[in-house]
Order: structure tokens, then C-alpha cells, then sequence
């Protein structure tokens, strides 16, 4: 298989290992954990200027899931 046909994940799991795409999940995970915890202490009409309501902020995002 070609380098081209392989979905970009997968490439850099396959050039940097296994340990550095386990690393750079968890990073992310904590970085969109910090980003909600940051939404949440914003008040409702900031939110709104967003196009978020309190409901969209509780809500747990699903791994690869937007907010909206």
C-alpha cells in the first residue's frame, strides 16, 4: 500500500509509533477537556454570542465529535 491511500492517522502512526499516537490522543483529550472547562465558566449570553447554550457545554463531547 501506498503511502498516498493510507489515511493521514494512520500514516503518522505508522512513521512516529504507536507510543507518540497514544501521546498525541491523550493530548488532545485534555486539551478539549481544558477548552470545556473554559466554556463552562463563561456566562450564558457569552455563550450565545457563540451559538452555544449551557446544555451544548455539559454535554460530553464523543472522541472526534465537534461541539456543533
Amino acid at each position: 500500500m501506498t503511502d498516498h491511500l493510507v489515511p493521514l492517522h494512520l500514516a503518522r502512526v505508522r512513521r512516529a509509533g504507536l507510543g507518540a499516537a497514544v501521546f498525541h490522543f491523550a493530548l488532545k483529550c485534555l486539551h478539549r477537556r481544558r477548552d470545556m472547562a473554559h466554556l463552562a465558566d463563561l456566562p450564558d449570553y457569552l455563550l450565545k454570542d457563540v451559538g452555544l447554550s449551557r446544555a451544548d457545554v455539559r454535554k460530553t463531547p464523543q472522541v472526534g465529535e465537534t461541539l456543533r
